[in-house]
């Protein structure tokens, strides 16, 4: 197998991950009261998103969960990423505070993690161009 193939390969792998996270977010949509589980998998289906397309252009994996510096990564190779900072920052906040006890203080609003939600599914169809 060729360098190609096996960065195409490796891509696809956290790809699948990532859509394992997009539909368990897609189906606690429906339960109230787990916006923050649903939050969870947001972040984590970007970051498998992101570390696929990064990984697919050449980018040495390393270890983070920041989605944040992630995008500014992704950006260097597609500047559309850009307009998801703020994203980017705010659901790696929320995760990096959601991952231990305590919980945060806020919680998203129903509104809000569908909003999230619907820019993960943006973000990701980007990554898989």
């Amino acid at each position: 197998m060729n360098e190609m193939d096996e960065k195409e390969k490796e891509r696809n792998e956290w790809f699948e991950y990532a859509e394992r996270d997009l539909e368990s977010a897609r189906i606690l949509l429906t339960r109230k009261g787990l916006e923050d589980v649903v939050a969870t998998h947001i972040q984590q289906a970007v970051e498998k998103y992101l570390k696929g397309y990064l990984i697919h252009r050449g980018w040495e994996l390393i270890k983070t969960h920041d989605n944040e510096y992630l995008m500014d990564k992704a950006a260097g190779y597609d500047k559309t990423f850009e307009k998801y900072y703020r994203f980017g920052r705010t659901i790696s906040a929320f995760y990096f505070k959601h991952r231990y006890p305590p919980l945060p203080e806020s919680h998203f609003k129903p509104d809000e993690i569908m909003q999230l939600f619907d820019t993960a599914l943006e973000i990701t169809e980007l990554a898989k161009r």
